[in-house]
């Protein structure tokens, strides 16, 4: 329930629907990949394998995403102790191995760098009239934009994000490491985005940089969920309504995106009011 209310109430169901093999999409398989390998590696039977392996999606991430690439320390940090408590026989090769896959993927991208943009670096944006994609930091960020705008914001677009962080502060003691992992990189990527000058994103239903973060959402509701079961009926009922609720919600405004009624320059009320003039076909 949880994982197919986090695809339904985020923008990941428009970007998989409409645009699956695009970068966000493919960052969010890439990025779920080095979760399940990263929970496994610690006590694999065939560790230098596993270790490889990850190393190659690290570097597919950096190349498909490369402002995701944090995501790689958070992982390595939270499981990397235990991997290295059982010698250097288990992870050595395979880390080995998988740093000549990471060096070549960092002077490869450096390449296509220097014959895109004229400049050798790790990460770069090119001259274009979009933006995001020539956009640069500011100083002040603009925290409403992301969080509560009424085209992209993300508690107010996709409120079924806001009931998933309840997850994480009712039930902090059920949330497995890579909810805490998932959650971190998810936070630093959002601030990053509200000091960029077009925090908006442009063209975007919501925040789209969420459809990679939607391993958070589900395991947020997964614990909560796991809690109203404890709690009774009536809070299996009462979670049932509210997730109900936000997922109709994010899939309403969805079609009004589609269908042109989303714009940045609306107000929250008339964002309501094309809402429900798209219930009633006005």
């Amino acid at each position: 329930m949880a994982t197919i209310a986090a695809w339904l109430g985020t923008p990941l169901l428009y970007y998989t629907a409409w645009f699956p093999f695009s970068v966000h999409p493919t960052t969010f398989c890439i990025m779920v990949l080095l979760l399940l390998l990263a929970d496994r590696i610690p006590h694999a039977r065939r560790s230098n394998v596993a270790v490889f392996v990850f190393a190659v999606l690290a570097s597919a991430l950096y190349l498909t995403r490369p402002h995701q690439s944090p995501y790689i320390l958070v992982l390595v940090a939270w499981r990397g102790a235990p991997l290295l408590r059982r010698g250097w026989r288990a992870w050595g090769p395979g880390a080995g191995a998988g740093l000549v896959v990471g060096v070549a993927a960092l002077v490869f991208q450096a390449q296509v760098h220097a014959v895109n943009v004229g400049a050798r670096a790790l990460i770069a944006h090119g001259t274009h009239d979009h933006p995001m994609i020539t956009g640069h930091f500011v100083s002040a960020p603009d925290v409403f934009a992301v969080l509560l705008s009424p085209a992209r914001g993300l508690f107010w677009v996709t409120p079924v994000v806001l009931l998933a962080l309840v997850g994480y502060v009712w039930r902090w003691r059920d949330v497995p490491w890579w909810g805490w992992a998932s959650l971190a990189n998810a936070a630093l990527q959002t601030t990053i985005l509200a000091f960029w000058s077009d925090p908006g994103q442009g063209d975007s239903f919501g925040v789209r940089l969420w459809v990679e973060h939607v391993p958070v959402v589900a395991c947020g509701l997964a614990v909560l969920a796991g809690g109203a079961f404890a709690w009774g009926r009536i809070a299996r009922a009462v979670l049932a309504a509210v997730l109900l609720a936000c997922v109709s919600w994010t899939l309403l405004l969805c079609a009004c995106y589609v269908s042109g009624r989303l714009r940045t320059d609306q107000t929250h009320r008339e964002v309501v009011s094309q809402a429900v003039s798209l219930v009633l076909r006005r």
